[in-house]
């Protein structure tokens, strides 16, 4: 189990699926570029607990169907929530580890309202606060200074589910269509390598698996991450 610390990273999308229906259930756009942090504390030799956080940019998000309007502005936050680690030495050096978070996602939404018969139409960008839970495991082994490992994992994906333009009479008030969405499974692979005794640095990839031919979206992912933590 890795010491009490804090993890800094970055993921990208390499390339972009096209959309595998007319009509995904998925996010009208995904974000390219993300952001994350994690302030780990380890409980005894085991178990840790540790604050996620995320941040998608809306810069260079990609639409996952044909639609006219623009991507939100903002980005996607995560956060508000908690997760939970162990993990065990099987043998010497080979680890298995278990993990499972729960999250608030803020899902914005670019909303345009005309008036009905005629007029101005007002845009605006709205957020929607959605749950999201992310469970999985990992199976590495550690050789003192670098450790490889890979794993599966399974999460929900917060989706807003149209793209249109409304017709409204007397009010400009529109609710958001975002919903809990699909449930994906994420293959992950990756190297971890200390580059001293409090900070290591980590490689990895990932790619995401829908249960719907419609759910897949996008590719294989890449990040890094820069870990500080206490000595180990």
């Amino acid at each position: 189990m890795a010491p009490h610390g804090i993890a800094l990273g970055s993921e990208a999308v390499v390339w972009a699926d096209p959309p595998k229906a007319e009509n995904p259930d998925t996010g009208l756009y995904v974000p390219r570029v993300n952001f994350d942090t994690n302030f780990r504390i380890r409980l005894g030799e085991n178990w840790a607990l540790w604050v996620p956080m995320a941040f998608g940019l809306s810069e260079a998000a990609f639409a996952t169907k044909n639609t006219t309007n623009p991507p939100p502005g903002g980005g996607v936050f995560t956060g508000g929530g908690l997760g939970v680690a162990a993990s065990y030495f099987l043998a010497a050096g080979l680890y298995l580890g278990f993990s499972f978070e729960a999250m608030l996602s803020a899902v914005p939404s670019h909303i345009i309202a005309t008036p009905e018969g005629g007029g101005t139409p007002k845009v605006w960008d709205e957020s929607s606060i959605v749950g999201m839970v992310r469970g999985g495991f990992i199976l590495g082994y550690d050789f003192g200074s670098w450790r490889l490992f890979a794993g599966l994992s399974g999460r929900n994906h917060p989706t807003n589910l149209a793209s249109s333009s409304a017709d409204v009479y007397g009010t400009y008030e529109i609710d958001p269509e975002v919903d809990f969405g699909s449930l994906y499974l994420i293959a992950g692979a990756g190297a971890e390598v200390d580059l001293g005794r409090r900070v290591s640095l980590m490689l990895h990839v990932y790619e995401p698996f829908g249960f719907k031919e419609a759910d897949v979206i996008y590719a294989p992912m890449i990040g890094v991450t820069v870990d500080f933590h206490v000595a180990r």
